[in-house]
């Protein structure tokens, strides 16, 4: 949220500087996901890209510590924003949960992610169920594990995680213990032994509240030698001074959902500590959000708009594809689940080109049919040929085609009453099948008209008529 902000802000003409609390930029992209989901090469690409608009760039200055945001006020900076993130593990009160054997997920991550020597015991326990957790559960194995287990409040079908980032760590080895809970870790002279799981009979309340229920007379012990609790993450908040105007609620800062600003002037938040933690394309959101509102507030219009591809003309025609809405997914091509989990290479290896624009021509189940009426095709405008039909055909001025049974024009005819010329080509017109028609007080006009766009289409009168020699 932080570094999309500052580009924007950037881009608008503004001095921008950004105080990360790290030695590098990046945050959660940097820290929290693994280089086998997002490659550093590319964090490091991307983020210098943004740095060289012009935006200074100040590490390991700690919000709360090295400054505070009245300090920010005072040397100037007109307005702030805060994209801390959410990088601390959530902690719960968990019998030996302070064992030297037992991490915390996000705090794992980080270690990994600054390159730190860490090689883990052979059977390790993941606690957690979303994103996270399978992340720790797939860089357990990279990191010396032989054998890896997740054990989640929820039943599979809801866990949080994403059902492909699910399907990839069980294809590496990850065995998954849905709708059981962490009861007691077990230890034996402050070594890990084990972990008591109980099970989760209900994750939520009725209200939608998390109020997880347990079934007390079913327990289950797994033999483990190490833990990991991955059960979420929170922001610290220990910069936010007694007496501040910022307020907080369950953990997030309070801001206004239309401008992003805290109940204190001047100073916007958004990303994970502003929200539940969710994708980074959500962060990216707010950020952008962010800085259209201090752009506005700093006397711009806040326009950030910019065209990043020219769009071409679309096809009117559309076609038909036999099978259109029945083509499978194109699978993105991954490395061998046996093989990636021995190191931090990229595991999706993307589309080439052909793969591309096969899948983007593919029918992305919109369901607009559903939403369409009954006949959603044109309307027919022939009518058969007999005398049922032409009764039904007003006594005015107009136009007729005769038409055979392949729909080829036999005959174009202007006239001042259409059922009665009609009914007089029906019994001399043996090779007419069905016919068309339109009202029109200029019918010579309009016949001479319809004949000429006949003649440039066909090169000849309809029906090989013995008037094509006045044409």
């Amino acid at each position: 949220a932080g570094l999309t902000a500052a580009f924007y802000l950037r881009k608008q003409g503004h001095t921008v500087t950004i105080f990360e609390a790290q030695s590098h930029a990046g945050g959660m992209m940097r820290y929290g996901i693994p280089a086998y989901r997002l490659p550093c090469d590319v964090v490091e690409k991307e983020i210098g890209e943004i740095l060289g608009l012009g935006i200074e760039f100040r590490p390991d200055q700690i919000l709360g510590k090295d400054f505070t945001l009245d300090q920010l006020r005072a040397d100037g900076y007109e307005a702030v924003f805060l994209g801390v993130g959410a990088q601390l593990s959530r902690r719960i009160p968990l019998e030996g949960c302070d064992l030297p054997d037992v991490l915390w997920g996000v705090d794992f991550l980080r270690q990994v992610a600054e390159g730190k020597e860490i090689r883990l015991k052979e059977n390790v326990m993941v606690i957690g169920g979303g994103n996270v957790a399978v992340d720790v559960a797939m860089t357990a194995l990279r990191c010396g594990a032989q054998e890896v287990s997740m054990a989640c409040l929820e039943c599979q079908e809801e866990m949080p995680a994403s059902p492909w980032e699910l399907e990839g760590a069980v294809a590496e080895g990850v065995k998954v213990l849905p709708s059981l809970g962490p009861d007691k870790i077990l230890s034996q002279n402050r070594q890990v032994t084990g972990m008591d799981l109980v099970e989760c009979t209900c994750v939520f309340d009725d209200q939608g509240n998390f109020c997880p229920q347990f079934n007390e007379d079913r327990k289950e012990c797994i033999l483990v030698d190490q833990i990991i609790l991955a059960i979420g993450q929170v922001s610290d908040l220990t910069f936010l001074e007694d007496g501040t105007p910022i307020s907080v609620d369950r953990g997030l800062i309070v801001v206004d959902q239309d401008t992003l600003e805290t109940r204190m002037k001047g100073i916007y938040a958004g990303g994970d500590v502003a929200k539940v933690p969710g994708a980074i394309i959500h962060a990216i959101a707010a950020g952008r959000k962010a800085a259209v509102s201090i752009d506005k507030a700093l006397g711009g219009a806040g326009d950030i708009e910019e065209v990043l591809f020219l769009r071409g003309m679309p096809d009117p025609h559309l076609g038909r594809d036999e099978g259109f809405a029945a083509w499978p997914r194109e699978s993105v091509p991954e490395l061998d689940p046996a093989a990636r989990k021995q190191g931090f290479d990229e595991i999706s290896k993307g589309y080439d080109d052909a793969q591309a624009m096969k899948e983007a021509s593919r029918c992305l189940q919109c369901d607009l049919r559903l939403y369409m009426g009954c006949n959603p095709a044109p309307p027919v405008s022939c009518l058969p040929f007999n005398e049922e039909s032409i009764q039904q055909v007003p006594e005015a001025e107009g136009v007729f085609q005769l038409l055979d049974d392949e729909h080829n024009v036999l005959a174009i005819r202007g006239t001042a009453n259409l059922r009665q010329e009609l009914l007089d080509e029906l019994d001399e017109n043996e090779n007419a099948a069905m016919f068309e028609f339109e009202e029109d007080k200029m019918y010579s006009k309009r016949e001479s008209e319809l004949i000429q766009k006949y003649l440039q289409e066909h090169g000849q009168m309809p029906g090989g008529d013995d008037d094509d020699d006045l044409f």
